[in-house]
């Protein structure tokens, strides 16, 4: 049995996985280990309409509902964040209302990456 340690703090335990090496304790200072918890460590995809909005700069949101007076598809997308029952960064929906920002220049393309990237649990 062995205790699976990440930054100090117990994450979990069980077999050692790498059947290939000698048996060792997992902990922060083992590289391998590390990378091998940070692949496995859930990750969040799903968030409520709050949660997701709060991603946005103040000035984005803004420019948002600003530019949702003129753009049908801009409002479409904003109407769609408020009234979803959670946002799903993997359902395809949610990436091409983002690209929508994108191309309204409402938002950098730099934050594509940061509004669609899973935070980890």
């Amino acid at each position: 049995m062995y205790v699976h340690r990440l930054n100090g703090e117990i994450i979990g335990s069980g077999a050692n996985p790498q059947t290939d090496r000698e048996p060792e304790l997992a902990d922060e200072n083992n590289a391998d280990w590390v990378a091998y918890l940070e692949s496995i460590k859930p990750v969040k995809t799903r968030f409520t309409s709050l949660e997701y909005l709060d991603k946005f700069t103040k000035e984005e949101e803004d420019a948002i509902i600003i530019a949702s007076d003129s753009n049908i598809e801009i409002k479409k997308f904003y109407f769609r964040l408020l009234a979803a029952t959670f946002i799903d960064l993997e359902d395809p929906r949610t990436e091409a209302g983002i690209d929508a920002l994108i191309a309204a220049g409402l938002l950098d393309e730099s934050r594509k990456e940061q509004l669609m990237t899973p935070e980890q649990v």
